[in-house]
């Protein structure tokens, strides 16, 4: 897709966001939709359980509809996900009908099935590729060859002309290679998004097996990639959020309920500005509330009373990044805002090779 159409459609929702901030109305700008629960991989970490959800679909004219809905509700980005979305069996006709409503999609892969898929994924904006390191450390959270099948997605989608992003989950598996995947990615002008674990409410803890992160290795882990983006390294977050995730005071508190947190924290726009509808239906003020927080379906009462019922959450403030990084964005934070126009610059005059 075009820089001119691109910018575009980045430059009206940031119109959009200007006008939230100027009127106080909310709107669903910025989706994030699990669209299905099928997917072709086991990762250790998966926060929706969705292996053992696979039967949880919607029907392609249930999906196109609810399009149709956002649209005309005034959402201006979706970012695809799942389960794997390129297995979703109407996907081509939710990512033409979602440009068809000139939204912005993002899709969140990983990656095995962006080789048969090239059709639909060359009219997706950015394709955001799950690598975890290396091929050892990979297929530790994510199962063996999967690190094969990931690269070669990423790099049929970049020979694609398509816009590529990375997204790492740092485990104790890979927490010692993120050296080794920040030279990845400025070797090959790929700019990369992290984040830990953080959802508990569709498994145990027991469940994943040991994988995450005692506190000083996130506190460390978190200054290493504050370090590295000072450096200019290519991470899509913003120096401000990533310095205040850093300096969260308690990473064994996740999300900071009911409350106002007695510390310096970032105002939530979820459940206003942004919601997570999952594969069952459900709309969730956060994808960190799957199973936690008393949804609606908006295959039983309509789109706009479940997103209502979102707006009633007791969430202040948590230490996700992507979610945090948005929520400055919406309060119009210069660094991010600049953060934003940045990358948009490079990656359109300075592609990634």
């Amino acid at each position: 897709m075009g820089f001119v159409n691109v910018a575009y459609r980045r430059a009206k929702f940031f119109g959009k966001v200007l006008e939230a901030r100027a009127t106080g109305r909310v709107s669903p700008l910025l989706v994030t939709w699990a669209l299905g629960a099928r997917c072709n991989f086991r990762c250790k970490y998966c926060y929706g359980d969705y292996e053992n959800r696979d039967q949880e679909i919607l029907s392609t004219d249930e999906a196109l509809s609810l399009l149709d809905e956002l649209a005309g509700m005034g959402t201006q980005f979706i970012q695809l996900s799942g389960g794997e979305p390129l297995m979703f069996p109407g996907i081509e006709d939710v990512v033409d009908r979602a440009n068809t409503h000139g939204i912005c999609l993002g899709m969140s892969t990983n990656g095995s099935l962006i080789p048969r898929k090239l059709d639909v994924v060359k009219k997706i904006q950015t394709v955001c590729v799950s690598l975890d390191g290396e091929a050892a450390t990979h297929d530790a959270n994510r199962g063996p060859g999967t690190h094969q099948r990931a690269m070669e997605g990423l790099q049929a989608a970049r020979a694609a002309g398509v816009r590529v992003h990375i997204y790492c989950t740092v485990t104790r598996y890979n927490v010692n290679s993120l050296d080794r995947l920040m030279e990845f990615c400025r070797t090959n002008r790929i700019y990369a998004e992290f984040g830990f674990l953080v959802n508990r409410a569709m498994r145990n803890d027991a469940d994943y097996q040991g994988i995450d992160l005692d506190i000083e290795t996130f506190r460390a882990a978190q200054g290493k990639l504050v370090e590295y983006k000072e450096k200019g390294y290519p991470i899509l977050f913003s120096r401000q959020i990533l310095r205040r995730v850093r300096d969260w005071p308690d990473f064994s508190v996740k999300k900071w309920m009911n409350t106002r947190p007695p510390f310096d924290h970032v105002p939530c726009e979820q459940g206003r500005l942004m919601i997570f509808i999952d594969c069952d239906g459900k709309v969730y003020p956060c994808i960190q509330m799957i199973g936690e927080f008393n949804a609606l379906s908006f295959k039983d009462v309509g789109f706009r009373a479940a997103y209502a019922r979102c707006q009633e959450h007791t969430c202040k403030a948590c230490y996700l990044m992507c979610v945090n990084d948005f929520n400055l964005l919406f309060h119009l934070n210069p660094g991010v805002i600049w953060n934003n126009v940045a990358i948009t610059l490079q990656e359109t005059f300075h592609p990634g090779k």
